[in-house]
């Protein structure tokens, strides 16, 4: 307390007798609206999440096994969706061995083994918030691997991995406008299997149907509106494909 105090030019009297985990920073791509955010908000710490959630630049699905690696100081991006609307988390890399790293120095999702896509990050500024703490204000760049474990001390990465991903993509057209907008696409880390695991794919799924929507219709307006899903698979038994249209 006392060598903050004489940081701060403060009274040590004035210095919180113990520290408090910072929220984890976790920016958010495509202009989402503020009620997205807010929602987007709420399905993360349903899932265990202390978060600032804020609006942060896209990243693209690195394609094929990853071959980047991180370095202890490093600063690590914690992906759950890539493309239009890109989902990470950003933190610290403390330590790193055998093919392994752990980071943030505290729990994410707290969700124990899971499957996060691991990145390496840019950190661009640190934001002094004064209402909630300051946070890293950062971009993702190389894939490194994937987040296996989600724990209370920290979360690991392993290197190497190819990031599972189930891509939503949208055609959008805006009849009036004239504007259109094909093959908007967002990747979303799998698997999905757990109860959060589903919140936050069917929250990614609308958050980028509604955002490719507002950037192609570009108002909020009365009329009528047509759309149509296609969820296409492959049986995890039989190996066989399937389609579901609706």
């Amino acid at each position: 307390r006392a060598r903050i105090a004489r940081a701060q030019s403060v009274a040590p009297s004035s210095v919180a007798e113990e520290m408090g985990r910072l929220k984890v920073p976790v920016s958010v791509s495509g202009n989402p609206r503020p009620e997205q955010l807010s929602a987007l908000r709420d399905a993360l710490t349903g899932a265990g999440a202390g978060v600032i959630v804020n609006r942060g630049a896209s990243a693209a699905v690195p394609p094929g096994p990853p071959s980047a690696r991180l370095a202890p100081g490093d600063a690590i991006g914690a992906a759950l969706s890539f493309g239009d609307l890109t989902v990470a988390a950003t933190g610290t890399t403390t330590y790193v061995c055998g093919g392994k790293a752990v980071a943030f120095g505290h729990p994410f999702l707290f969700t124990g083994p899971t499957v996060i896509g691991a990145t390496r990050a840019r950190v661009l500024r640190i934001v002094d918030d004064p209402t909630f703490g300051p946070f890293k204000y950062a971009t993702l760049t190389e894939s490194v691997g994937i987040v296996d474990r989600d724990r209370f001390s920290a979360i690991r990465a392993r290197f190497g991995v190819e990031i599972p991903t189930i891509a939503v993509t949208q055609d959008t057209t805006a009849l009036d406008a004239g504007n259109q907008r094909l093959g908007a696409r967002t990747d979303v880390v799998g698997p999905t299997g757990t109860t959060s695991g589903r919140r936050l794919f069917a929250t990614f799924a609308v958050g980028h149907s509604v955002t490719n929507i507002d950037q192609t219709f570009d108002q909020v307006s009365g009329g009528s509106a047509r759309i149509s899903w296609t969820i296409s698979g492959v049986r995890t038994r039989s190996g066989q494909p399937f389609a579901l249209a609706r």
